[in-house]
């Protein structure tokens, strides 16, 4: 190992440990600024450090870059603590006792979900059903009925192309019916399984169950892999923030082995392996797939930002962001990732370089830092400010933990992904679910006053009485 690459990982193992600190405590060892900085040492930093050629005067110039963020995200992370006068093992220690579940006018809100809920499956129905069938069962069926492996999966790739948001499909924006599939309904569903998971009553535990079948099937339908796994993510997340501190490893541990077979079975099926013509030998090369996935695809997909900016390619200055949020507007849009990738390969696909490698293509190296600084800030007030609340009804579990998936995918790509994952849906629905109950509550009440008593019901200010007379 290099010495530079050795400063570098240093710096980012610091960093690592700097955020663990100063947003966690024992026996609540979670934050949004501590999952987004783990994704991106996983996704980035050690694929960086191993790809990185040290006689490539850009390579360095992408790993400085990358030390960059790390050193702006914790000083960001760490100044919002000092400012808030943060101190973890105190206000997190009594988190899990201000959960307040049984609610009053619970029913009410179920009632508002449950509507919810059909509606979102009425219209995934229709997209699928007008889409020609959900391209994974496609692909499940070519095998089962004999045929080739590989024709299968090209037969999955080939729809799964047609049915998401690239230029060439009849999908338009950045994927209208994508914000019911991957935010909306698990927002739902994520709540009813608070409810179920808390609650006595036994409906509410059949409601869960029920509905987190077809939940899982819209999810997988496409054959992406990264809306089964943010939605396998924010579970695994609710059941640490819920459980006793003695089921935390075994959550961990089992959110770990199911994500890695679900990635697995979908890399597969997707066929994004190196062929040997054999299933047997296949089965290898899946694994080595997924290493390559995990470690290298996002930070080659980042680099390569650092060798094609500013030359040949000038700075952007903001208008990738610009661009991201134009693609939540009706017609055709080519968002940056897969502008990026049609730029290194020809081809259609997403390079998903991370955010701190698309604030470098708008900003260069003070956009980095500065940008990093700005989110670390962001990650560590939405956390400082949910510990701080007086108590926690579902949906500010759910809305916690789905927001901090969010932000995390910035550690995969750019702010795209973190406005499709939830950044412009979830503030929304949360208000919408607030205000329906409430509209409820207050046509109810008003059904039971007098103005709704019928025609024969006094109607207005009771008339004066009379005088009495005098004695």
């Amino acid at each position: 190992m290099s010495p530079s690459n050795a400063v570098f990982l240093a710096v980012a193992l610091a960093g690592l440990y700097t955020t663990w600190k100063v947003s966690t405590a024992p026996n609540f060892r979670f934050s949004p600024a501590l999952l987004f900085y783990a994704i991106f040492f996983a996704m980035q930093v050690v694929g960086c450090a191993v790809v990185v050629n040290e006689g490539n005067r850009m390579d360095r110039l992408a790993r400085l870059g990358l030390g960059l963020g790390a050193v702006g995200f914790v000083l960001g992370v760490v100044s919002v603590s000092v400012w808030s006068r943060y101190r973890p093992a105190e206000e997190l220690a009594g988190v899990r006792d201000r959960f307040d579940l049984d609610e009053p006018h619970l029913p009410y809100k179920v009632a508002i979900m449950g509507i919810g809920y059909l509606i979102c499956c009425g219209i995934l129905a229709y997209f699928y059903e007008s889409g020609g069938g959900i391209p994974l069962l496609q692909g499940a069926s070519a095998l089962a009925h004999g045929d080739e492996i590989l024709s299968a999966q090209i037969l999955l790739k080939q729809r799964r192309l047609q049915m998401t948001y690239f230029e060439s499909s009849s999908y338009r924006g950045q994927g209208y019916i994508d914000q019911f599939r991957t935010i909306v309904l698990p927002y739902i569903v994520a709540n009813f399984l608070v409810w179920s998971g808390r609650s006595k009553r036994k409906g509410l535990r059949v409601l869960g169950v029920v509905s987190l079948l077809p939940t899982v099937l819209f999810l997988v339908g496409t054959g992406q892999r990264h809306p089964i796994l943010t939605f396998a993510l924010t579970m695994s997340i609710m059941g640490y923030l819920m459980a006793p501190p003695r089921l935390h490893r075994r959550i961990v541990l089992a959110s770990m082995a199911s994500g890695f077979v679900v990635f697995a079975v979908l890399t597969f099926m997707l066929g994004r392996y190196g062929h040997t013509g054999s299933f047997r030998t296949d089965l290898p090369m899946v694994l080595l797939g997924l290493k390559d996935r995990i470690l290298f695809a996002n930070t080659i997909g980042t680099m390569s930002l650092f060798h094609l900016f500013p030359n040949p390619e000038p700075f952007r200055w903001g208008w990738t962001w610009l661009s991201d949020l134009q693609g939540f507007l009706p017609g055709p849009h080519v968002g940056f990732s897969a502008w990026l990738y049609r730029r290194l390969y020809g081809d259609v696909g997403t390079a998903a370089p991370m955010c701190f490698g698309e604030m470098y293509a708008n900003f260069g190296l003070p956009g980095v830092f500065f940008g990093a600084s700005a989110l670390g800030m962001i990650l560590q007030f939405l956390h400082v400010h949910w510990t701080r609340r007086s108590r926690y009804r579902a949906e500010d579990i759910v809305m916690y933990c789905m927001l901090s998936i969010s932000f995390a995918w910035c550690a995969t790509a750019g702010l795209l992904n973190t406005l499709q994952r939830g950044l412009v849906a979830l503030p929304m629905l949360y208000v919408l679910v607030q205000v329906g109950r409430d509209l409820v509550i207050v046509v109810l009440r008003s059904r039971e006053s007098t103005w709704w008593a019928g025609p024969s019901s006094q109607v207005g200010p009771n008339p004066l009485s009379a005088p009495s007379p005098a004695p």
